[in-house]
This record gives structure tokens, C-alpha cells and sequence, in this order.
């Protein structure tokens, strides 16, 4: 294993004065840039509000009160850039284990995304950054819950099967989204690294980790003295931002660093959005763009920013303190635009005041603060503590209406009812308002015995849970549960008024609700450990184990023993595991309030991961695998979690990857497949396949009665999923580094799971001699002509170049060159009427961006 030296180099005629000359003039030239680009970045700058801009800009000076005279140059990020992939693969690092183990004798497969690779990515956010570069992962788009992501054949509607860390602090939202926070953030320039676990995950992470795991790494205070900043800007999105960083050394020794940026983002105002709505109602693709304005793509949440301010210290000693704030939200596009009750006229007709408004948006907002400590008590024996807090605040809001409002007859009741309406920030438009705090405490013990057979840790962690109102609202201001029923009391606007026995608008009905007054708080307790025995210098054993339980859960056991094989240029690994999965707080809450324990999801997998080191330059990595899982789903009826059905899939990843000096180049590929799926009793449809399926649709013949069909199912395919997933990434350095060169391309071949449920619906009406029937076979041949579901391809294209040693310009494209009309899919729960709504997708448009930097 290659050592990584740390070197300190004082250059007398360098000082922060210098410093902060520099980037004046760093600045002076990005603002003054004649470029129409630039000066649209320059208007947005001036558009903030004085304190946001102050906010930023503040990190520079408290940083220059804190650095010393010198600058310490940190060689451990220069040095990993210049390593060979051969002495990458031999860096022992804990990621997908609690001990540490050389990355090419993982038990995990990990693909690793440098800061290099996201300097040079066309990327809009994390989500496209991981669709770049991961192999299997892509993300499909959702009505109301936004970006969904897939990575070994599992995806659903929210990201609860991903966990998404942040510098080694799970940051999901346990209540109801899952991965949220950092996933739609346009500014990724404080991101060092994200390490992709592709698998199951729980028995080093925790509960959720069923799909994968998203590390994120940021910026850290390592006593590097560098002070440097961007700007951007993307066109057809309207996206403009603005970052500032700062680190270094005080003269007492303590290490620090601060970041902020601001990104504003338009989004696309009227994006190319197809719906099906019925077959006859823009029913054909020819017919099907939304015939009223939808919400915008990609435009932040009312208007708001995103933000990110980080400030990281090392205090020495073991001593570290880390906070970070994050801000983002997105409008919900696919739904029509709304226009604002006002009142009522003379003849008791709703009257509508101004423009239609975007009708529906979710919005984020995490606190993150972490103090840690490392106590080395002897050679063999380091003891890691840390003390977590974390606080998120969450909102959805669709707009409602109601046919039925009227002025006549005013009384008390029906005045609050239009007061429901008409008062946007009422509870009767939130799909979800609250926030979330967890207040966790976490030790680990590690021990290495000294001659390097056995390694061990053990740790525990105890976190108390809270939910309530959102930030800086009354207590009554809560809502969430997948029903929307989890709120204060009965008396808010959420609730129709006494006497009603049908609701409609958002509203529930009085008995429904599962009322929490100011909120409710639970515990949750996690006991972990894992051992690595060396039975010789090329084969090791590891065995690892996790146990978690919440107060309204059972244990959760995620267990696993590997097998690691090394033979100097080929390491094979042997994988068992079980991996568990949580139901949401609110889940867990409403089936507590209904006397029953929440029941946990389970992933049983086996895999065997082969590495071939074939020169210092050239590595491939490749894996199969093997899954078995029991899919729970909420179930509106029965009010609860219940067994949707039992999944087994299996599957396949290779991945070349060649690195010299000057180029970078990577290739692979991931294929899965479902090899059998069962609905659990008395389930009739899914979203997961239409292998086996018993939708009944009601239909009207042409003599006006009524008649019944059923969609059975059909292939065995993997609906929302692309079964074949190609990607290709090049970067390549001229002009002694000074002219980088970038293009990637992915390919997702087609989505025959999807292409199932168009079959399965031909195959039902086959007998059926009604128009309907014609309708549906009309439709099914107009949509496979329109080759949806079909082969999606896109390539990528970027260009940086550093105009001094210190200032780079960069240009890229996004979509440079696509197939298929570069569509990006909805994420469809399968049929379940008479209507073909499940098929809905967006038009991405192709863009161009370019990004002025500075470091120093």
C-alpha cells in the first residue's frame, strides 16, 4: 500500500494578502466577462437580497481571520489524483465495511466519482451524475414525489430503498421521502468524492439500504491553505449560481473550511410534458402533449434558491466539528397550472383572480451538525464517538379546488370550507408540512491485531426521533402519512367539516385521521460488528452482523459473511447477505395507533464479485448476483403496510476502467433480470411487473352496458426498468494539462417491463368486439410506432480550459446528441383502470452551459 505523505511548504513572498489580491482580480475578470453568459450570472449575483450575498461572501473574511501568515499545502489529494488505478485498488479504506480492506477485496461492489470526474461531468445534479457515471443506475421522474432512482432492478415511487450519506452521516428522511436532501442540488463544487455502494448495504449502514448507498464525501478542513469560488451558467434552464470556498490553518492549529453557493433556477416554463388521459382524450402520442400549461421543469420551489453553507473543523487531538446546511425544492411539472379562487358573483359563480399559478412543489430544507472524537487508546485499538444532530424541515403542496363551492346559503361551515380553498397556505392543499429531528449519539470500537490476521469493530448507536410542525410554524401546522391523515387535531382545515360523509379536495374525513397534537417521538437503538480473519496472505474470511429496532419496529437483523480471495492481479470475493429495510415513521406511527407492529422489508442476496488487475493502468471489475426480495407496499384500504409480493432477480455489471496521465476512460455495462415474481394473496397489480397481474377493468360495450375484462400477466420483465444499461466516459488532457477534453454517453436499450403492460392490456380486450376494444388495440399500435419504451441514448460533450494556473473556463453540452426524443420517464404503479395515465414522460431539451473558476 502506497503511503500518502503530508508536506508543509512556506513560500515567504506568498501571503494572504496575496492572496486575497489574486482573487480580486480572479473575480474582477469573471464579473467583467463581456459574454452574454456571464452577464446574466452578473445580473442574477445582483438580484439576491444584500444578506444572502453577505452570508457567502462573510466566509471569506472569517476565514482570513483564522489562517496564519503561511500556506500549508495538503499533498494527499494531489498525490491520489497521480496514483495508478493499481495503487487505488490497494488503499485500504472502510467503505461497504466497517474495517478497513483494500477496495479491490471488497465485499461490496463500489464505484467511486472523483472530483475530477465532476469537474468535467455536463451533469444538471447528483442525480444525472450517478446516471453518468454508476453502472444500472438511472432515475425516472414522479408526479408528485419527484426523482426516483434505480440501480439493481429496484425502484419505487419514493427513494426509501437508498441511503444517502454525507461525509459518513445518513441523512434520509426517515418520515416519508427516503434519499432527498442533496439529490436535485445543481451546485455539486463542494463534493470531493461520492462512493456508490451498488447493493445491499444495511449491515454496515442501517435499515433502508436495500438498493445501493450514496456516500458523499464534501470538502473537509484538511489545513490546505486555498481560497476559490465559481460561476455558472445553463441555458434552456435558465440556471445560475454563485460558490465561494475558503480553508487553511490558524495559528493555534486549528484546521477549517467554509463554503457557500447560491443556485437559482428557472426551469423550462413550458416544458414538452406527454400524458395519456383516456384513449380517446389524447389518447394517441400524435395527440398526447398536455393540451394546458403544466407546471415548469426543474424550476425551484416558489422561486426560492437552492443553498449549501458548510463550515467543517479539525480541532486536533481527534476533536472535529462539522455543520452544513441545505436548501432545494423543485414545482411538481406534470399537473396543469392553477388560478386562485378570489370570491364568488352575483350569480354564485366562483370568480378567479390573476395568472394561473404552478399548481404543485416539494421543498427541503436540512440542518446537519456533527461533533466528533477519535480516542487512540494503543496501537491495536482506536475508539471513534460522535455526537449527531439533524433537522429537516419538508412540505408538498397541490393546490385543490371544488365543483361544489357556492355562495349560497353562507353559514360558519360553509364559509370554512371556502376558506380552505382559498387560503393557499392552508393544510387543505399540503400533500405533507412537518419537520424532523434526530439527536443521535454513536461509538465505534476497532481493533488490528499486530500481526495483521485479525481486525475487528463493534459499535452501537441510540437516536431519539421527533416530528412535528415545520420550522417557525403553529404547532397545528403538521401533516403527512401516506393518506394524508397524520395531523393535530380535528379542528384544522385538513379535516371536512362535521356531518360530511365524502370528501374530495385533500380533505379526510374527521374519523380518518390519526391526530398527534404538537408531534410524536420515538427511539431507535442499533448494535453492529464485524470480524476479518486472515487464514493466509490470499484468503481471508468476514463476517459481519447488524441489529436495529425502533420503538414501534421489531428487530431488524442485516447479517453477512464473505469470503475474500486474493491472488496477487485476481481477488474474488463470496457474498451471503440479508438486508433490511424500515417503513417510514409515518407508516410505523398509523399502524401503531391501529395496534399492529410495522414489518420490515427483507433482501436476501448472494453475489460473487471477480477483480483483474491486468497492468497498473488497466482494471476490470465484474460481478453477478442473485436477490430474493419480499416487497411491502402501503395499502390505502387496509390502512397499513401489507406483502405486495416476493421478487427474485438476477444480474450482471462489468466494468473496464484505463487511467495514464493525461486520459481517463471508462465502459460498462449492467443487465438484470427477473426471474420470477408472485403477487402476495390478495393483491391484483403492482408496479414492480406484469409477470403476474389480475387488474379487473369495467368497460361500457356499444349497447351502453357494462362489462369486465382482466389484465393477466404476460413476460417476465421488471416494469420501470431498463433490463440493459450501457455507458462509455472519456476524459483526455492536451497542452500540458491545460485543455480538458470530456465526453460520456449512456444507453438504456428498453424498457420491456414497460412494454409488458401495453401487451398485457392488447391481450385482455383480444375477445372483445366494442369500440373500447378498438381503442385500446388503435392505441397500443400508435404508441409502439412512436417507439416509446424504447432504446434512449445520449451523449454528453465538455471542454474546460485553464486560461491561467489558477483560472479555468469550462463549456459543456447536455444531450449533445439523443435517440427517442431524449424522453424521460414517468414512473408508472401499473394499470388499474380503463385508462392508459400510467404512460407519461418529458422531452428533455438539449443545453449548454459554461462555468468560470477560481482556486487559489
Amino acid at each position: 500500500m502506497k503511503t500518502l505523505q503530508v508536506t508543509q511548504q512556506t513560500d515567504p513572498d506568498y501571503s494572504p494578502k496575496h492572496k486575497q489580491q489574486s482573487m480580486f482580480a480572479c473575480f474582477s475578470l469573471i464579473f467583467n466577462t463581456k459574454a452574454t453568459t456571464m452577464n446574466q450570472v452578473y445580473s442574477f449575483l445582483m438580484s439576491f437580497k444584500k444578506v444572502s450575498l453577505t452570508a457567502v461572501i462573510t466566509l471569506l473574511f472569517l476565514q482570513n481571520v483564522l489562517a496564519q501568515s503561511d500556506t500549508t499545502q495538503a499533498g494527499t489529494q494531489k498525490e491520489l489524483l497521480e496514483m495508478t488505478l493499481e495503487e487505488l485498488l490497494s488503499i485500504e479504506i472502510p467503505t461497504g465495511t466497517l474495517v478497513n480492506i483494500k477496495q479491490s477485496s471488497k465485499p461490496v461492489a463500489v464505484t467511486v466519482i472523483t472530483r475530477e470526474d465532476i469537474k468535467v461531468s455536463a451533469s444538471r445534479n447528483m442525480m444525472d451524475l450517478l446516471e453518468t457515471y454508476v453502472p444500472g443506475f438511472f432515475w425516472l421522474d414522479h408526479t408528485s414525489e419527484g426523482m426516483a432512482a434505480g440501480m439493481r432492478g429496484i425502484v419505487s415511487d419514493r427513494n426509501l430503498k437508498f441511503l444517502l450519506l454525507v461525509n459518513g452521516v445518513v441523512v434520509n428522511n426517515r418520515a416519508h421521502k427516503g434519499m432527498v436532501s442533496e439529490i436535485s442540488n445543481w451546485d455539486l463544487d463542494d463534493i470531493e468524492k461520492i462512493e456508490v455502494v451498488r447493493g445491499p448495504g444495511s449491515v454496515t449502514y442501517g435499515p433502508g439500504a436495500i438498493a445501493g448507498v450514496i456516500s458523499i464525501t464534501t470538502k473537509r478542513a484538511n489545513g490546505e491553505s486555498v481560497t476559490g469560488g465559481s460561476v455558472n451558467y445553463k441555458s434552456a434552464y435558465e440556471s445560475r449560481g454563485v460558490n465561494l470556498y475558503t480553508s487553511g490553518k490558524s495559528a493555534t492549529g486549528v484546521k477549517s473550511m467554509f463554503y457557500g453557493s447560491i443556485q437559482s433556477t428557472d426551469g423550462i416554463n413550458q416544458p414538452d410534458v406527454f400524458t395519456s388521459k383516456t384513449f380517446t382524450d389524447y389518447g394517441l402520442p400524435s395527440q398526447m402533449k398536455a393540451p394546458t400549461a403544466v407546471n415548469p421543469y426543474m424550476r425551484d420551489a416558489r422561486n426560492i434558491p437552492q443553498l449549501k453553507f458548510i463550515a467543517d473543523f479539525d480541532f486536533g487531538k481527534g476533536y472535529k466539528f462539522f455543520t452544513r446546511y441545505n436548501q432545494a425544492g423543485m414545482y411538481g411539472h406534470s399537473f396543469d397550472r392553477y388560478k386562485t379562487l378570489s370570491s364568488f358573483n352575483a350569480s354564485n359563480k366562483p370568480v378567479y383572480k390573476g395568472d394561473i399559478v404552478p399548481s404543485m412543489y416539494n421543498k427541503h430544507q436540512q440542518f446537519l451538525a456533527v461533533a466528533e472524537k477519535k480516542f487512540t487508546l494503543n496501537d491495536q485499538l482506536d475508539l471513534n464517538t460522535s455526537l449527531i444532530y439533524d433537522n429537516e424541515n419538508s412540505a408538498s403542496f397541490r393546490y385543490q379546488t371544488s365543483s361544489a363551492l357556492s355562495n349560497a346559503n353562507m353559514d360558519s361551515l360553509k364559509l370554512r370550507d371556502i376558506t380552505s380553498i382559498t387560503d393557499l397556505s392552508s393544510l387543505r392543499h399540503a400533500l405533507y408540512q412537518y419537520s424532523e429531528r434526530q439527536m443521535t449519539g454513536k461509538v465505534v470500537l476497532t481493533y488490528k491485531d499486530k500481526e495483521n490476521k485479525f481486525q475487528g469493530a463493534v459499535g452501537t448507536e441510540v437516536t431519539n426521533n421527533k416530528w412535528a410542525a415545520p420550522w417557525l410554524k403553529s404547532a397545528s401546522d403538521i401533516r403527512l402519512g401516506d393518506q394524508k391523515e397524520i395531523l393535530s387535531d380535528a379542528s384544522v382545515l385538513a379535516v371536512a367539516n362535521t356531518g360530511v360523509t365524502s370528501v374530495t379536495g385533500n380533505q379526510i374525513l374527521a374519523s380518518q385521521g390519526v391526530y398527534v397534537g404538537k408531534g410524536w417521538t420515538t427511539n431507535t437503538v442499533s448494535f453492529y460488528g464485524e470480524g476479518s480473519y486472515a487464514f493466509s496472505k490470499k484468503i481471508s474470511l468476514l463476517m459481519s452482523a447488524r441489529t436495529d429496532k425502533d420503538t414501534y419496529s421489531d428487530w431488524l437483523l442485516s447479517p453477512r459473511v464473505a469470503l475474500l480471495m486474493d491472488f496477487d492481479k485476481h481477488t474474488v470475493r463470496l457474498v451471503g447477505l440479508q438486508s433490511t429495510r424500515m417503513n417510514t415513521a409515518a407508516q410505523m406511527l398509523v399502524e401503531h395507533r391501529h395496534g399492529r407492529v410495522s414489518e420490515a422489508e427483507k433482501l436476501q442476496a448472494a453475489e460473487v464479485l471477480y477483480t483483474y488487475v491486468h497492468s497498473p493502468n488497466l482494471v476490470t471489475e465484474a460481478n453477478a448476483y442473485y436477490n430474493v426480495t419480499e416487497v411491502l407496499g402501503w395499502s390505502s384500504s387496509a390502512a397499513g403496510v401489507v406483502k405486495v409480493g416476493k421478487a427474485k432477480t438476477a444480474g450482471a455489471e462489468i466494468t473496464i476502467t484505463y487511467k495514464t496521465k493525461n486520459l481517463s476512460a471508462g465502459i460498462n455495462h449492467a443487465l438484470v433480470n427477473l426471474i420470477d415474481w408472485k403477487l402476495a394473496p390478495g393483491q391484483t397489480s403492482s408496479g414492480i411487473s406484469y409477470a403476474d397481474y389480475n387488474q379487473r377493468v369495467i368497460f361500457t360495450k356499444d349497447d351502453n352496458t357494462k362489462d369486465t375484462i382482466y389484465i393477466k400477466g404476460t413476460e417476465k420483465h421488471l416494469n420501470n426498468y431498463a433490463q440493459n444499461i450501457s455507458k462509455l466516459f472519456v476524459t483526455y488532457n492536451l497542452l500540458n494539462q491545460k485543455l480538458v477534453l470530456h465526453l460520456d454517453t449512456r444507453v438504456l436499450w428498453n424498457f420491456a417491463g414497460s412494454n409488458d403492460g401495453l401487451s398485457a392490456y392488447q391481450t385482455a380486450v383480444s375477445n372483445v368486439s366494442a369500440q373500447f376494444a378498438d381503442q385500446v388495440r388503435a392505441y397500443v399500435a400508435e404508441v409502439r410506432k412512436n417507439n416509446i419504451y424504447k432504446t434512449d441514448l445520449r451523449v454528453n460533450l465538455s471542454v474546460g480550459y485553464k486560461l491561467t494556473e489558477n483560472i479555468q473556463l469550462s463549456a459543456f453540452a447536455n444531450n449533445l446528441l439523443y435517440t427517442n426524443h431524449a424522453r424521460r420517464y414517468f414512473y408508472d404503479s401499473g394499470y388499474t383502470d380503463v385508462n392508459p395515465s400510467k404512460i407519461k414522460y418529458t422531452q428533455e431539451p438539449r443545453f449548454y452551459g459554461v462555468k468560470l473558476a477560481c482556486e487559489f
